[in-house]
């Protein structure tokens, strides 16, 4: 009776030995959390945030932002490109966006020192600044 316990024992750890082995061995990267990466859409829509789920049913992105081309006083020139913080748009969406896996073209890390990332820790730098700003007392 023991050793069929010690059997059993041992197959279920080298079982969770071989599962581990073939996650790792499955080619599905892994991201930092602290690092941005930039995700694109078979619509053509580019969505910047931290990549979750990789290689789920339902990755999801956190901390989201996109990037929006605004047109310079109707001229002909290139367009002025704006990074907007997801969440508030008029609908109020919470700042998590779930994706379809099937829908997404690719996805890239961003470096340190991309445009995208600098601005957005620009903007994230700004608002916890005015978050902390102590309004005169009346």
């Amino acid at each position: 009776m023991i050793s069929a316990v010690i059997v059993l024992i041992v197959l279920v750890l080298l079982s969770a030995i071989a599962v581990s082995a073939w996650k790792r061995s499955t080619g599905i990267p892994q991201v930092s959390p602290d690092s941005y990466q930039a995700v694109i859409l078979n619509n053509n829509q580019q969505y910047f945030g931290h990549l979750m789920g990789i290689g789920s049913k339902q990755p999801y992105l956190t901390d989201v932002y996109y990037v929006q081309a605004n047109q310079r006083d109707g001229k002909q020139s290139s367009p002025e490109f704006t990074l907007i913080k997801f969440g508030n748009e008029i609908h109020g969406p919470e700042d998590v966006m779930y994706l379809n896996w099937e829908a997404v073209l690719y996805w890239e890390t961003l470096k340190q020192d991309s445009q995208v990332v600098q601005s957005i820790l620009k903007e994230k730098a700004q608002r916890l600044r005015q978050s902390n700003v102590v309004s005169p007392a009346k």
